[in-house]
């Protein structure tokens, strides 16, 4: 646009060298009466017409009738001045052709017999021949000056088009200008965004990973729509979806006989829209699509797919960073469900100081029957902290490590604390031989416990507590074992 402007600014042709003679186009400035009549101009005819009939009849009632012959200066001289001054040659010579007339015609002096034939006719042609030369020279004088006018006024509206022009070119930079420093700022916002989603997805579980990828995707890419899909039964179905409305038309599963299925996942090729044969697989589907691969086998798990993407941010560095962020999100769910799996039978939780979620079921599988063998009750708490998934894997870590010195602290030695993995920061609290009405007993004292062990930038998290039963003993088995 800015470039546009300026080839029209500079292009443009000056409006004076659109003609060679101004008066040929208007050979006068505007006036208020603007008809013309043979090329004069209607308003200097009719000053003529009034001025001649007033001086004829003043002429013929109040005076000799000779037409003003012996008067010095001539009245006529007013007119012809007046017309040729106002409004030109053509006009002043018209004035001056009329007044000749007027004052010949009929009128002609009788020759004296001490003049000459040439003496004569200098003497009736003098006055004549005097306004003729006074309409010219008067008449150009006006002109000149018209033409001048009018260049003014062209070089006036040509000035003001160059003015508009550079204020539009001005403004489309300001705000070219204001756009990137949004984007520079947007950018430096970005990088630090990108560094937190990066440490979400390359400490964190499979689901967690999950999780970080919205924030990796929208600080690499900024797209207001996208989605991951996962591989599961030879079917991609879409596992996260942001930007989507009702009205959007994308698949949430895509079948394996689909041609986006057989190129991504089949070919492993990355599909973007501004290429036509690549348009053609992707149809309404978005923007962007590519395999997401495990970094140990090379196979496909997923895929992400961008449906929607600012114009000004798809170019070919998009198209690579597109490219390395399938490969990052591909190599970080891969190696999260790696180290998933060989935590699967890990006594204790590494990260968090707590026992593992594997173990928890084994343990509490063990301890009904064993509470239903011996006969005593088993109760299990459910802590989880609010708004999780506005947290990151520090905090995670802090509310496990106070948890674990919680347990050690106030509870029982039997009493055993969990990773319980269900949700994002969720944990889980076995208390054997403690019933169900005792439970917030200990429910109380853990919440305030928790809450002196945290730190003080965490002192506002909320948790929700739930107490359940894992094993109640019957009547009997409470009278057999008062007995």
């Amino acid at each position: 646009m800015v470039a546009a402007n300026l080839t029209s600014m500079f292009g443009r042709k000056d409006a004076s060298d659109d003609k060679s003679d101004p008066a040929s186009t208007e050979d006068a400035p505007k006036v208020s009466i603007a008809f013309r009549l043979f090329g004069l101009h209607g308003s200097a005819l009719l000053e003529m017409t009034l001025f001649f009939a007033i001086a004829l009849v003043i002429d013929h009632f109040g005076m000799s009738g000779n037409r003003f012959w012996d008067l010095a200066p001539h009245p006529f001289w007013f007119i012809v001045l007046l017309i040729s001054a106002q409004y030109g040659t053509g006009d002043g010579l018209f004035a001056a052709v009329m007044a000749s007339a007027l004052l010949l015609i009929g009128n002609l002096p009788v020759q004296s017999i001490y003049l000459d034939l040439y003496s004569y006719l200098f003497e009736v042609a003098r006055r004549p021949m005097m306004w003729i030369a006074t309409a010219m020279v008067f008449g150009e004088l006006r002109m000149r000056q018209a033409r001048r006018t009018i260049k003014l006024a062209h070089d006036l509206e040509d000035a003001e088009h160059r003015a508009d022009v550079v204020a539009s070119a001005y403004r489309s930079v300001d705000a070219a200008k204001q756009e990137l420093e949004i984007r520079v700022a947007g950018q430096l916002r970005t990088v630090f965004s990108i560094h937190r989603a990066a440490k979400t997805i390359e400490k964190a579980g499979p689901g967690e990973v999950l999780l970080g990828v919205t924030d990796l995707v929208r600080g690499v890419m900024s797209p207001p729509k996208f989605s991951v899909y996962m591989l599961k039964d030879g079917v991609l179905e879409a596992a996260i979806n942001q930007g989507w409305m009702l009205e959007d038309g994308f698949s949430r599963t895509i079948e394996a006989t689909g041609l986006l299925f057989q190129e991504v996942v089949g070919r492993q090729r990355y599909l973007c829209s501004a290429y036509p044969d690549e348009a053609r697989v992707l149809g309404e589907e978005g923007i962007f699509a590519g395999p997401l691969l495990s970094a140990d086998t090379g196979e496909v798990i997923g895929m992400l797919k961008i449906e929607d993407l600012d114009f000004l941010d798809l170019n070919l560095t998009t198209i690579d960073n597109f490219r390395i962020l399938c490969d990052w999100i591909g190599t970080a769910y891969s190696n999260a469900k790696l180290a998933d799996e060989q935590r699967t039978g890990v006594y204790l939780n590494a990260d968090r100081t707590l026992m593992s979620a594997t173990f928890f079921d084994r343990q509490t599988s063990f301890l009904a029957s064993l509470a239903e063998r011996v006969g005593f009750d088993v109760s299990i708490v459910i802590l989880q902290v609010n708004d999780a998934d506005e947290l990151d894997e520090e905090t995670s870590k802090a509310v496990a490590t106070a948890l674990n010195a919680c347990v050690s602290r106030q509870l029982r030695t039997t009493d055993m604390a969990f990773d319980y993995q269900r949700k994002n920061l969720e944990y889980a609290l076995v208390l054997p031989a403690t019933p169900l009405a005792n439970a917030q007993i200990v429910i109380d004292k853990l919440m305030t416990e928790i809450r002196q062990h945290l730190p003080d930038h965490l002192s506002d998290l909320k948790f929700t507590t739930t107490a359940s039963a894992l094993y109640e003993q019957s009547a009997k088995q409470k009278a057999r074992t008062e007995t």
